[in-house]
C-alpha cells in the first residue's frame, strides 16, 4: 500500500517516498520505524480493544483490472491450496506433478518425489492424497523484549523478519530472539549461551548446527588422541584396578584417592582438560553467533525453494526447531570414535 501523504501519528510527519514505515500488526497504522520504537508500540494502543481499524485518508490509484488467470483445481494443505497432484499440468511441452508434501515439481511418470520422496499419487480421499494436518506456531504477534526495548515481529535479523526467525527457532526463540537482535543492532558476534557452554558440541547438534558440532567434536577427538599415552593408559588401568579393589575389600579409599591423583597430575590428563574446558568457553561464546549465521542462510534457501506463503511456513517449522535425534546420533558416534582411537592407541603403545 502506498502511504505517501498520510502524517505519521507520533510525529505528524507526511511520509515521503523512501521513507522506513513499520505498520502495526493490530490496527495496520503506518509509523515512522523510528517513531514505532520510540512510542514503544501503535500510537492508537489504546483504541485496539474497540476493534479500531486504520483507514487509508489519501485516494489510491486503482490498479488497471488483469484478466482473471484460468482456475486450477486445488485441495487444502496447511491452510492453503496447491495444484492437485491427480491432474498433471503442462509445463513447456512437459507433463509435470506438484509434490503435495514439499510442492517440487516432479515428471508425471514419477511414482514418488524426486526431492523429498513422498508419494505423489494416493487413491485416498477421493483420489487426493491424504496430508495429516500441522500446527504451526504464529509469532506476527508476538511481542519480544530486550531490556526495556519492545522488539515488533516485522523488525528485521539480518534479511528476515523477527516473526520469521522466532519461527524458525522454534523451542526458546523468546530467549533467542533478544540476544540475536542485540547482535544485529550493535554488530557484535560475541553472547554469551549457557546452554551451548555445558553441552559443549552436542548443543549444536541439538540446534541442527551439524557442520560446527562436527568440527567441534573432531577436535576434541583429537586432542584426546594425542594424550592417549602409554603412561596414561598405565596410569589409568591402575586407578581402573584399585577401584574395583575397593569394592571387594582388597584397597582401601585412601589408596584409590591416591591413584585418581596419579592419574590426574599427569601432563597428559591435564592438556585434555583444558582444552575441553576452552571447547566448551567457545561454545558458551561463539553459540549464538553461529546460530544465528545458520538461521539466516537456512530462511534464505527457505524463501528460496518455497512456492507460497503457505509451503513457506511449514518448510520453517520442519527446517528449524531441535533435533533430539540428532543428539543421540551424536552420542554414539563419539562414542564409537572414543573407542575405537582408544582401541588403536592401546594396541599401538602395547
Amino acid at each position: 500500500m502506498n502511504y505517501t501523504k498520510e502524517q505519521c501519528p507520533v510525529c505528524g510527519k507526511e511520509f515521503e517516498d523512501g521513507d522506513d514505515i513499520v505498520v502495526c500488526p493490530d490496527c495496520g497504522t503506518p509509523h515512522h520505524r523510528q517513531c514505532y520504537k520510540d512510542n514503544r508500540g501503535c500510537a492508537n494502543d489504546g483504541k485496539h480493544g474497540d476493534g479500531f481499524v486504520w483507514k487509508n485518508s489519501v485516494p489510491q490509484p486503482q490498479p488497471q483490472s488483469q484478466p482473471e488467470p484460468p482456475k486450477k483445481e486445488a485441495f487444502p494443505f496447511g491452510g492453503g491450496f496447491f495444484q492437485d497432484p491427480q491432474r498433471p499440468t503442462e509445463d513447456e511441452g512437459h507433463k509435470v506433478i506438484f509434490c503435495p508434501n514439499c510442492g517440487k515439481e516432479n515428471p508425471a511418470e514419477e511414482p514418488t518425489c524426486t526431492n523429498c520422496g513422498a508419494r505423489l499419487y494416493n487413491t485416498q480421499n477421493g483420489g487426493r492424497p491424504f496430508v495429516p494436518p500441522i500446527q504451526l506456531p504464529n509469532m506476527a504477534n508476538q511481542q519480544f523484549v530486550n531490556g526495556a526495548v519492545q522488539i515488533s515481529p516485522l523488525d528485521t535479523i539480518g534479511e528476515n523478519t523477527v516473526c520469521d526467525t522466532a519461527e524458525f527457532i522454534g523451542v526458546n526463540a523468546n530467549k533467542y530472539i533478544p540476544k540475536m537482535y542485540k547482535m544485529e543492532k550493535e554488530k557484535k558476534k560475541l553472547s554469551w549461551n549457557w546452554a551451548a557452554f555445558f553441552f559443549g558440541p552436542y548443543w549444536f547438534f541439538y540446534r541442527k548446527i551439524i557442520s560446527v558440532g562436527v568440527i567441534l567434536m573432531a577436535i576434541t577427538l583429537v586432542f584426546s588422541g594425542f594424550c592417549t599415552t602409554e603412561r596414561a593408559i598405565q596410569k589409568y588401568s591402575a586407578l581402573n584396578q584399585v577401584e574395583q579393589n575397593v569394592f571387594t575389600g582388597e584397597a582401601t579409599r585412601e589408596e584409590a584417592q591416591n591413584a585418581l591423583l596419579d592419574y590426574v597430575k599427569l601432563p597428559e590428563t591435564l592438556i585434555n582438560f583444558a582444552a575441553t574446558v576452552l571447547i566448551h568457553c567457545y561454545c558458551g561464546i561463539m553459540g549464538n553467533y553461529h546460530y544465528k549465521k545458520k538461521t539466516e542462510k537456512d530462511i534464505k534457501n527457505i524463501k528460496q525453494v518455497s512456492q507460497n506463503p503457505e509451503q513457506y511456513r511449514i518448510n520453517l517449522f520442519r527446517r528449524g526447531g531441535v533435533s533430539a535425534t540428532m543428539v543421540m546420533l551424536a552420542i554414539l558416534l563419539n562414542w564409537c570414535m572414543s573407542f575405537g582411537i582408544s582401541m588403536i592407541l592401546t594396541q599401538f603403545l602395547s
